[in-house]
């Protein structure tokens, strides 16, 4: 993705899910930065696999680092500041959505040694607290260790990362 590409999709971002700051540091270094976003979009070109739709529910990737970092203001969490961590490959991040609304955040979730790290909603609100969330996550899960991936078992008691 070019810089243009990243500026025009960040505008978008803000136009479908309100106001949000004119300036946020980890988009300005990455609008600066082309061999990030370039290693960002390399990433998420490999997690298409992790794709998903059931029960009214979808997963996927994030398009860009700009989606990334809206839905954790979009949603009030800390998810935005995993854009490095995304890129250098430290952990997978996945969006969470209602099938009518693909682009609008619901929740996000951490994929990391074929295991569920984490998966927040609103204020970091856990999943634990949606059994229709949980269910799917459950299933979706069981599908990644179907494909060769350990199957995801949520820590109890997991600490809030965001």
């Amino acid at each position: 993705m070019t810089n243009q590409e990243g500026a025009a999709r960040w505008e978008e971002l803000r136009t479908v899910w309100g106001k949000f700051p004119d300036s946020i540091d980890i988009i300005s270094v990455y609008k600066k930065d082309s061999a990030r976003w370039a290693a960002f979009a390399k990433r998420l070109a490999g997690l298409k696999k992790l794709s998903w739709a059931a029960d009214g529910l979808l997963i996927r990737p994030p398009a860009d680092a700009g989606e990334l970092v809206a839905e954790g203001k979009a949603l009030n969490h800390c998810v935005g500041r995993y854009v490095d961590r995304m890129a250098r490959g430290e952990t997978v991040i996945l969006l969470i959505r209602r099938a009518s609304e693909p682009d609008r955040p619901y929740y996000t979730l951490e994929w990391y040694g074929g295991r569920v790290i984490q998966c927040r909603t609103k204020n970091n609100s856990s999943y634990e607290r949606s059994t229709e969330v949980r269910g799917f996550v459950e299933r979706w899960a069981e599908r990644m260790a179907a494909k060769g991936t350990q199957k995801s078992r949520p820590e109890a008691g997991a600490a809030d990362q965001g």
